[in-house]
């Protein structure tokens, strides 16, 4: 009788609590492992080396998610996966990366040509090489999610990532310029191909070919590849026209504010986003209050976040200075309005995950449409862009994208519009505090004139008037976050060995 009885409950959660754990994990150290390469990199690496890698890294990128996501929803939803289904979409992507990376090769001379950067051709004909390395572990990638199997992804990753990262330093120090960071892309896709081959938790695929299958995974897969194509392939195509009228430099000082400020906004955020999912398809099922919990993690999010962009912003040029040298001072301005631009990124970064468990996931696809169509236009009437000018456009497509994803927000999820925006009322005023307590500061010359200690006497006051206009304003959300803080604090004491034990081979 035992035998028939379900497992536990606390089986399934304890489970879900390891997975948690790797994906943390993976999450945080690739970021805080980029953070680190960038800035030890752009020590040696040129404003105009980086201006070429970013151009050539763009094409890659747009080319690398249209292998990396065709079958990878596919096959972590599909019901009754076979050995040959998973083979069948192996094969199809090593199939898939091989053309992408062919492609690459042939366009290179051409692009090279358009861009007025000769250099350019050879770096994309090694960076492509990453698109079949990549098409390697795809499939492996998604039968370890469909399996909760994080431990082999995360270990991968973290080893491929450190790995690379450490080569390319070791390079870029031993005077290989833009090529330690075509070392670091290559080796770091094929590092973790290697790696996941060898640490894999689940059955390796092998070669085979079923049309049908294919077919129905390919349709199930496009709406979900087209989706993450607009949304990672907006800034690249930004930065691919940016540098059809921008000199390499100033590309350069671009591409290295849109890292700098895309790492320090994922190494924060990406834990979060990776719980939203499940949370909203949890009070879905449940039929719980979804514009309560909506508005509650908007209020949450935004509380921690906007104060520590704030600061980015008003600082920028210290962080620039200190963390990549003088020779970067130009990105500063750039940082500065990435910095401000992220009061917009935190209080919509749940839409799509609320209307994913909508099973609406593509609608989002459509403002993503918008602001491609939108920088492509600005970029293309501007008789002769600035950088300034440029970035301009960049700020400017979130007003045309932004009341088509409200209007789809209120339309499906019966969201107001402004209760869209409520919970980031209070912390977006903390922080306007905090901001202008900062350059009061720096307008009366009340700050120390070495660039460390400057940084550090601004951070105590922008922090201290964050928590005391916060205190003043709104102590019930000073008391939230404080607990949730103390609740994630104690549940990581208290279970010192979810994060090993069982998810070991």
């Amino acid at each position: 009788m035992a035998s028939d009885v379900p497992p536990p409950a606390r089986t399934n959660r304890e489970a879900t609590a390891r997975a948690l754990v790797w994906t943390l994990l993976e999450s945080f150290g690739l970021s805080g492992l980029s953070v680190v390469a960038l800035v030890v990199l752009s020590r040696y690496v040129s404003p105009a080396e980086f201006g070429v890698a970013s151009l050539a890294l763009a094409v890659v990128q747009m080319a690398t998610v249209i292998v990396e996501r065709l079958f990878h929803d596919p096959l972590i939803q599909r019901r009754d996966l076979t050995a040959r289904d998973s083979a069948s979409a192996f094969s199809a992507t090593l199939a898939l990366g091989l053309l992408l990376m062919l492609a690459c090769w042939v366009a290179a001379p051409s692009l090279a040509r358009t861009f007025g950067q000769p250099g350019m051709a050879s770096l994309l004909y090694w960076m492509s090489t990453g698109i079949l390395a990549a098409s390697l572990s795809t499939v492996l990638i998604a039968l370890h999610r469909r399996e909760m199997a994080f431990r082999a992804l995360a270990l991968r990753s973290l080893v491929a990532r450190a790995v690379a990262a450490l080569i390319a330093i070791v390079l870029a120090m031993w005077g290989a310029g833009v090529w330690s960071i075509v070392a670091q892309q290559v080796l770091t896709a094929s590092l973790a191909a290697v790696a996941l081959w060898w640490l894999s938790a689940v059955a390796r695929p092998h070669l085979a070919w079923d049309g049908r299958a294919l077919r129905e995974m390919v349709v199930l897969g496009i709406p979900s590849t087209l989706q993450q194509f607009m949304w990672i392939a907006n800034a690249r195509l930004f930065l691919l026209l940016a540098g059809t009228q921008l000199n390499v430099v100033a590309l350069g000082q671009i591409a290295l504010a849109f890292r700098a400020v895309d790492m320090m906004r994922d190494l924060l955020a990406q834990a979060v986003s990776q719980l939203a999912l499940p949370l909203f398809a949890r009070i879905e099922r449940e039929q719980g209050d979804r514009r309560r919990a909506f508005v509650s993690a908007v209020r949450l999010t935004s509380a921690v976040m906007l104060p520590v962009f704030t600061g980015l912003a008003v600082l920028a040029p210290e962080v620039i200075e200190l963390a990549f040298g003088a020779q970067w001072l130009a990105a500063a301005p750039f940082v500065s309005l990435l910095a401000l631009l992220t009061f917009h990124f935190f209080p919509r970064m749940f839409v799509t995950p609320l209307l994913s468990a909508l099973g609406r996931p593509a609608t989002t696809m459509v403002g993503s449409l918008v602001q491609a169509l939108f920088i492509a236009a600005a970029l293309w009437m501007a008789p002769d862009p600035s950088p300034s000018l440029v970035m301009a456009v960049w700020a400017s497509r979130l007003l045309a994208s932004t009341p088509i994803d409200m209007w789809m927000l209120k339309r499906l999820a019966g969201i107001g519009y402004l209760d869209q925006w409520r919970g980031a009322f209070n912390p977006a005023l903390a922080s306007a505090v905090a901001a202008a307590g900062m350059t009061g500061l720096r307008l009366a010359g009340w700050l120390p004139t070495g660039v460390f200690p400057r940084l550090m006497l601004s951070v105590m006051a922008g922090a201290a008037l964050y928590g005391l206009t916060l205190w003043l304003i709104d102590r019930a959300l000073l008391n939230e976050v404080r607990t949730v803080f103390a609740m994630a604090v104690s549940r990581g004491k208290s279970h010192p060995a979810s994060s090993s034990g069982g998810d070991r081979p």
